[in-house]
């Protein structure tokens, strides 16, 4: 059944104030009544506790002639529950938490308790039957209405809102709270949101959804909506362009993939009803995660049998045939659950061969001639990445998109090698040439035009990905004489360089650590050892492979 609270006075032409219960075919559920509120009651939050109360929270002083400030808690079916004694609120509250245990988070505006006399500013933690849960001191509290409250497994919750600090430490619209109410200092989400944060949602990966009213998110111009890693920093590879024209209500997080917000008519300029689905898998380059949890995943497709094997970061090692020794590997989430499907192209007849994530099952398609390059990316910025052929004879791209058809565009010469990415960071992907006869790479962004830079020579692998968390792809070569690798910085220009690997490696790129940003990392074929760069956790060396395997994640390095 559901439940609906907020702003009304009946439903389909039956009398229920401000709160009803719906049954699964949305006709009206009589057996749930909870009677009038004062003329001028409204109800924000709505939630039910593991016992099956529910549990009211808003700006009114009476329900069904029994007087409730702002709080109220109701039996199964609609009556209020007068054992749940809660001291009198005079602060509005606009979100509610329940706990497995019974106990609740409050948000909302500044609480003065009585009995006993109690101040709290932003949220207070209520035991089973109402009373204050002084096991969580906040202190000073929020300095501004707490509007969303999210909890981790960790049992730390976040909070966000219109406040700009939390217990006198400077804490812009965001703040994650230890479970006895202090501020966690590991949590920093710098500057914050020069505005105000509405709503909160976190991903299976512990990646934290902020949206709201604001443009400006840790000094960086945003549209109203932000992706932290866990640790509260800004995660700027969640590229939304433009972002909502209007403030955002709301935010659902589907399945691992994509994301539904309540937004305003447009959304990065795109006609939007007040809604949009938004995808969570990052443009800037694949990322070979075959299990959805955020993190590229060390595997090999092994030609000699057609055999993958995955050594997955969160479920573990499988393996599976599919292929066989000419195929091309291809990998990548052609269907939009969050998780890369297995997936070959075969040169001698140009068709597709994918293995859904989701169901094991496969499905294939021509598309494609002997001679082609296959690669991937993601050309219309639905969150499913599309088969794309690029051409070398005729410096042809041709792009199978999801929603827009195919599209058939000369960009590159012979000899020229397809280096997809999303160098504008504006959340789709870039068809981009590198030309190893002059060192240049040249760019036709599709936000931005055509640009042209020389970087690298000959005999150097292209490694483009978004090194430096910023959401746009950097240009990046691997030189295998020397073992190092030659970063072009997409926000500025400038340039690092750092050795890591030796001449016979394989460049194997990816987000092995799932911060955001892209790791060095090179497969040793050798002897079957990945060294891995990882930004968070320093260098991973582990062995998984046989020389003449080909590690996935290097099947678009050219």
């Amino acid at each position: 059944k559901i439940l609906i609270a907020g702003n009304f006075i009946s439903y389909n032409g039956s009398t229920r104030d401000n709160v009803v219960r719906l049954n699964s075919d949305g006709s009206l559920d009589t057996s749930f009544d909870a009677g009038l509120m004062n003329d001028t009651g409204v109800v924000d939050d709505i939630a039910q506790t593991s016992s099956g109360k529910i549990v009211i929270g808003g700006l009114f002083g009476s329900i069904n002639g029994i007087a409730k400030v702002n709080l109220a808690q109701l039996n199964a079916d609609g009556s209020v529950d007068t054992g749940f004694v809660h001291p009198i609120l005079d602060g509005r509250v606009t979100v509610i938490l329940s706990q497995p245990n019974d106990k609740l988070f409050i948000g909302g505006s500044v609480f003065t308790f009585n009995q006993p006399q109690a101040f709290f500013k932003g949220i207070v933690k209520l035991n089973a039957k109402g009373s204050v849960d002084n096991t969580f001191s906040n202190g000073t509290g929020a300095n501004g209405t707490v509007f969303s409250i999210i909890q981790q497994l960790d049992g730390k919750i976040i909070i966000g809102g219109g406040f700009v600090s939390y217990n006198g430490t400077n804490r812009q619209g965001i703040a994650r709270i230890n479970t006895d109410g202090s501020l966690d200092n590991s949590f920093n989400p710098g500057g914050g949101a020069l505005g105000r944060i509405n709503k909160l949602a976190i991903d299976i990966t512990g990646k934290v959804f902020a949206a709201g009213n604001f443009q400006i998110f840790d000094g960086i111009t945003v549209g109203n909506i932000v992706r932290l890693r866990s640790n509260g920093s800004f995660d700027q590879s969640f590229s939304i362009g433009k972002g909502s024209n209007r403030a955002i209500s709301a935010i659902d997080i589907q399945n691992p993939a994509s994301i539904l917000v309540g937004s305003g008519s447009e959304f990065n300029g795109n006609a939007r009803g007040g809604m949009a689905r938004l995808s969570n898998i990052s443009t800037v380059f694949p990322n070979f995660d075959y299990d959805g949890d955020g993190k590229t995943d060390i595997s090999i497709f092994r030609p000699s049998n057609g055999q993958w094997w995955l050594n997955r970061s969160s479920t573990g090692i499988i393996a599976t045939e599919f292929g066989n020794s000419s195929d091309k590997p291809v990998p990548a989430d052609f269907t939009g659950d969050g998780k890369t499907d297995i997936a070959f192209w075969r040169p001698s007849t140009g068709e597709w061969f994918i293995l859904r994530s989701e169901d094991s099952s496969f499905f294939s398609f021509p598309f494609g001639t002997s001679g082609d390059i296959p690669t991937v990316g993601d050309f219309d910025g639905d969150g499913i990445y599309d088969p794309v052929i690029f051409r070398p004879s005729t410096g042809t791209w041709f792009i199978s998109t999801s929603m827009q058809g195919v599209i058939i565009q000369n960009f590159g010469l012979d000899g020229d090698v397809p280096t997809v990415g999303d160098f504008d960071g504006d959340g789709k992907s870039d068809i981009a040439i590198y030309r190893p006869s002059n060192g240049q790479w040249w760019l036709n962004q599709s936000s931005a035009g055509i640009v042209a830079t020389t970087f690298g020579t000959s005999t150097d692998k292209t490694v483009q990905a978004d090194y430096t968390g910023d959401g746009k792809t950097d240009i990046a070569f691997w030189r295998p004489a020397t073992g190092e690798w030659f970063i072009l910085r997409g926000e500025d220009s400038s340039f690092f360089s750092f050795p890591f690997g030796t001449s016979g490696d394989i460049p194997v790129v990816g987000d092995y650590d799932g911060d955001g940003k892209a790791d060095s990392a090179v497969y040793r074929p050798t002897n079957g050892t990945w060294f891995i760069n990882a930004t968070t956790q320093g260098v991973i060396i582990q062995s998984f492979g046989l020389n003449g395997d080909i590690p996935t994640p290097s099947v678009f390095n050219f």
